[in-house]
């Protein structure tokens, strides 16, 4: 039953996570109709983080309850492992160990605190780096590439609240909201959802802007085989909004599968000059790069 005390706040957490996940997953605009789900899920994150904030209050009173009880001499093992679980649950794990291991000194006969210290210690030993983050560290080296050496910035920051593992290959979410995911790394997830917030009201997926029908009606020619009428509906939709940057990035990978390598290099490069936290841009400018086989410029 003690382990109860941890859910709340872990469920919470991985509400939050979820429509993180949810909100991230949209972002790439494939469809040209992923701007209420983006909505939808940054409100989810909102309530999500309300609560969990609310549940945070809650642990930090039981825990005040608890280390006064402790500070009066108690030698309860049962104690001790609820400290731990509220320590855990509000994210000071190295604390919750060490509760652990006081109540199991306690009361080495005590099955829940053995079996918390043995669990957590194997949880800690088995962390690292797995395949398929460094698979990912691997394909990060190689865009890397592309780009001069004083210019490079953190493409791929690892979101604490959604290990590397979690994605086999690279998702990128637009220059747009990359100051909101470096706020979500740095765990300042209030003012994450206040700069996601600025962005979506900016964002041509989701404001509905007039070169959207002209982007999504350019991946269907492209799907179709269709280079030339793509090129032609994306330079629309850039001569609508210049500064969109899936239809600047869009319209140089399109270029460059038409064999206008010239034409998609300097569509790209302009569109990190404009937009130099652009993943994609540097992605599609590294794919061209090994297509061509031609060094990056620099």
């Amino acid at each position: 039953m003690l382990g109860a005390c941890a859910a709340p706040a872990a469920a919470q957490k991985d509400s939050f996570r979820d429509a993180l996940i949810s909100f991230h997953s949209k972002l790439a605009g494939d469809d040209g109709n992923e701007g209420p789900v983006i909505t939808a899920s940054l409100q989810r994150m909102e309530a999500a983080l309300a609560a969990w904030d609310a549940q945070s209050r809650t642990y930090a009173d039981t825990l005040r309850e608890l280390d006064a009880a402790i500070l009066t001499g108690s030698r309860r093992a049962d104690q001790h492992v609820l400290r731990g679980l509220v320590l855990e649950a509000i994210g000071r794990q190295e604390e919750a160990r060490t509760a652990f291991a006081r109540a199991s000194a306690i009361d080495p006969e005590d099955p829940v605190a053995a079996y918390l210290v043995a669990s957590r210690r194997q949880a800690e030993s088995s962390e690292g780096t797995g395949p398929q983050a460094a698979q990912l560290l691997k394909v990060l080296d190689r865009r890397l590439t592309s780009m001069p050496r004083d210019q490079r910035v953190e493409l791929f920051p690892e979101i604490a609240l959604v290990p590397d593992r979690a994605a086999v290959t690279p998702v990128f979410s637009p220059a747009l909201y990359a100051d909101g995911f470096r706020l979500v790394m740095d765990g300042r997830y209030a003012e994450a959802i206040s700069s996601f917030r600025r962005a979506v009201s900016r964002d041509p997926l989701v404001t509905g802007a007039a070169s959207e029908p002209h982007r999504i009606q350019a991946g269907a020619h492209a799907d179709a085989g269709d280079d030339a009428k793509s090129i032609e509906e994306l330079e629309a939709a850039v001569r609508l909004s210049p500064g969109d940057e899936r239809s600047n990035v869009a319209l140089g990978r399109v270029l460059t599968h038409a064999g206008r390598t010239a034409q998609a290099e300097r569509v790209l490069l302009d569109t990190l000059r404009k937009l130099p936290q652009s993943a994609d841009a540097h992605s599609a400018l590294a794919d061209l790069y090994e297509k061509v086989e031609f060094p990056a410029a620099g």
